[in-house]
This record gives structure tokens, sequence and C-alpha cells, in this order.
């Protein structure tokens, strides 16, 4: 029996640190579940604030075919990139897109425009576990609600 997901997405009004809380909470949340992750480097590796991070993401850009050049994407296979989701954390509200599957092929997490696009896909357990961060992390859980698209 599968687990019930909610679809939900960041409050409006919740300012650009809550977003960041948000979406932090909930990929530190989901991680382990996830077969997929790609995130948009494009512009991050000239800002002051992400150069350090983008950096750090550097060795797992996609390539082209067939001149094999780099991407501005990044594709990250967690359980075997775990060493990078610091870095991850820290780009997620600043990049024009990332997003992630989980073990069924289902998208869950989706997060365009420097956050100003937000949506996930939860089980109540990982719902709850979003929260208990938030509060951890001195947010609000108001910040997370129901997506009505």
């Amino acid at each position: 029996m599968s687990a019930t997901r909610t679809e939900l997405t960041v409050a409006d009004g919740a300012g650009p640190a809550g977003v960041d809380a948000v979406c932090r909470a909930v990929l530190a949340t989901v991680w382990t579940r996830l077969t997929w992750f790609e995130l948009d480097l494009q512009g991050l590796t000239e800002r002051a604030e992400t150069a350090s991070a983008a950096a750090t993401l550097e060795p797992y850009r996609r390539l082209t075919w067939p001149r094999r050049r780099p991407t501005s994407t990044v594709h990250l296979v967690p359980g075997r990139d775990d060493a990078a989701l610091d870095a991850v954390l820290g780009l997620l509200t600043r990049t024009m897109g990332s997003a992630a599957l989980a073990g069924d092929g289902e998208v869950v997490y989706d997060v365009k425009d420097e956050g100003t696009s937000c949506w996930f896909e939860l089980t109540d357990d990982e719902r709850a576990a979003v929260e208990q961060r938030l509060r951890d992390a001195g947010a609000s859980t108001d910040l997370l609600v129901p997506f009505d698209g």
C-alpha cells in the first residue's frame, strides 16, 4: 500500500527567507527517497554569494553530445552524491530551476525562478518532518501550505 501524498507549496507572501527555509527543509527531508536531482547553475558561478557553492557542483555538470561540453545543469544521484547536498541547499532559491524524482519516477520537488514557483509532493510523514525542520530552523510551519493549482 502506498502512502498518501499531498501537493504543497510555499505560502503567498512568505518572503525570501521563508521560501528558502521551506525549500531547504523539503529537499533535506525527501533526499533519501530521490533517484534523481537536477539544478541549473546558469549565472551562479558569477555571483559572489553563490560562486563557492556553484564551484563545488562543477564536477556534476551534464555534458552535451556529441562535443561533450558542460551544460549549465548539474545532475545528482542521491545516495551516490550526498556530499554535494550542502552546496545544493545553498542554491535552491538562487537558481532558475531545480527538480527531483522519487524512486517511482514521479516528480516530488520542483522549484523555479529563484523560488517564486514552488511545488512539492510529500507523504504525511514527510510533511511532519518538514514542519519539524522548519520549527528547528525558527521558521513558521504556516509557510508550507496546500497547493491549489
